[in-house]
């Protein structure tokens, strides 16, 4: 019997506005979640930006001028868990303050593509390898790259679904592949369901709301649920939530700031 697990994607996936548009609403649970999966946290002209995260514990994002600089993940429930992220877009280590978890984030764009690199550090100290995140108008690509293995992962949106692969190893040499697929109902273009190898596995609902809007998740397995927080440029979310617990590996290098639940096999 395959066992299956929620585990975090380490990906921190920084963007200026895609083509589909800046200050354009969500119009179906499937355009929602690729917003929010393909520019989730940098937006300098304006337009959606994700506000906050609530699972067990919240997460709340914070701006300077259009870009994300901070990330504050509060304590869970009977945990001593919670962590600041400082983010810096630079390549040039003079900027790290040497305390905490600290992000060098540089710019790698070509034409069309957009690309930024990341590197991760922890009191000062680098972390072997990098991320690096590639965006075009319906696709997403993240390359890690660690000693103890890579990773290549790709979101496309479709017309009414949003296929997530996951490759270990290399796209060009794969050791493992799992797929996951957001699709949308045929009856309520709000709702979506989430399937992997012919099996659904949970559902989530797009909700518009006078701030933006948000995406809530409920996971059949263990029975979880988590909610992001979307909000327009300048506004601000103050909605909490009291959600079940959802288990998280604290192993993280390449945390995803997203704080994405997914099924691996």
């Amino acid at each position: 019997m395959s066992h299956f697990c929620i585990t975090k994607q380490f990906v921190l996936i920084s963007t200026t506005v895609l083509a589909l548009g800046a200050t354009a609403s969500a119009n179906t649970c499937t355009d929602a979640l690729f917003r929010v999966y393909a520019n989730p946290l940098l937006n300098n002209d304006g337009g959606d930006r994700v506000d906050s995260l609530y699972s067990s514990n919240s997460t709340k994002y914070n701006y300077e001028n259009g870009k994300l600089v901070h990330i504050h993940k509060d304590k869970r429930e009977n945990s001593s868990d919670y962590m600041d992220l400082y983010i810096y877009y630079t390549s040039d280590e003079s900027a790290l303050k040497r305390k905490g978890r600290e992000y060098l984030v540089s710019d790698c764009s070509v034409k069309d593509t957009l690309c930024f690199k990341q590197k991760v550090y922890d009191e000062g100290m680098a972390y072997e390898g990098s991320l690096t995140t590639k965006i075009t108008k319906n696709y997403v690509s993240h390359e890690t790259i660690e000693p103890a293995g890579n990773k290549f992962e790709e979101v496309i949106m479709m017309k009414d679904t949003v296929i997530d692969r996951t490759i270990l190893g290399s796209k060009s040499n794969p050791q493992k592949v799992s797929e996951m697929l957001y699709s949308a109902d045929k009856k309520d273009d709000k709702k979506c369901y989430i399937n992997m190898s012919g099996k659904t596995y949970g559902e989530f609902a797009y909700k518009p709301n006078d701030k933006g809007y948000s995406i809530a998740f409920s996971i059949t397995e263990g029975k979880t649920s988590f909610e992001y927080f979307v909000t327009n440029a300048g506004e601000a979310q103050a909605i909490r939530k009291t959600l079940k617990p959802v288990m998280i590996s604290p192993k993280a290098r390449y945390f995803d700031l997203l704080g994405r639940y997914k099924f691996t096999k």
